[in-house]
């Protein structure tokens, strides 16, 4: 039996370097790790660790600071959208994720849509996308009420493969769910579990 999960907060939603970035795209002026820090509510340490991540990435830079200060201040030169740039120590790009947010963005795209045609249509010089992941994926958000299966003819002995829809309804933001290990769907647009599969107790 499938169900929905509560309404629950999960860390890495709006988490220290979401809420970093936003603060970061929203500075008006030049902004230091201790005025972020104090704007969203983390230790300057954290803001710090990435602002240092952004600027090895070329997304921010060293400014002068409004006034005398011993703090260091930056400045946005590069804005890459709502969603907060996943970077290493270096300040490289973390491809893992780019995968998830390119079949997100193509399901907005193509509206209707085979597995196949996803994988196809979401495949980027800097992320691959399989059938298999691609065809998981549509999976868990068909369970999870994101997608509707759309009826498709029988050819011969066999049936032409599943055509999906992406519910109106469901657009709930350009941040990609996620499907976590223990096989649950996180909104990050929205903070919260939306699914979770229900535990077999016939194995306790």
């Amino acid at each position: 039996m499938v169900r929905k999960a509560a309404m629950l907060e999960r860390t890495g939603g709006r988490g220290p370097r979401q809420r970093t970035w936003e603060a970061v795209r929203a500075s008006k002026v030049t902004f230091s790790a201790q005025k972020i820090a104090a704007a969203i509510g983390v230790e300057k340490a954290t803001a710090a660790k990435y602002l240092l991540r952004l600027e090895r990435g070329g997304y921010i830079e060293a400014a002068p600071a409004d006034r005398d200060t011993a703090q260091k201040h930056y400045r946005l030169v590069r804005d890459g959208g709502v969603e907060a740039p996943r970077l290493d120590a270096n300040g490289a790009v973390i491809t893992r994720t780019l995968g998830l947010e390119n079949m997100w963005n193509t399901m907005h795209i193509m509206g209707t849509f085979t597995a196949r045609e996803l994988a196809m249509r979401s495949c980027t010089d800097t992320a691959q996308v399989t059938y298999a992941t691609a065809k998981a994926y549509a999976f868990h958000l068909k369970r999870a009420g994101y997608l509707k299966a759309l009826p498709q003819p029988r050819v011969g002995h066999n049936w032409k493969e599943a055509k999906y829809q992406l519910i109106p309804g469901k657009r709930t933001g350009p941040r990609p769910p996620i499907i976590s290990v223990r096989k649950t769907l996180y909104d990050p647009n929205i903070d919260c579990v939306v699914w979770q599969e229900e535990p077999d107790r016939d194995a306790c």
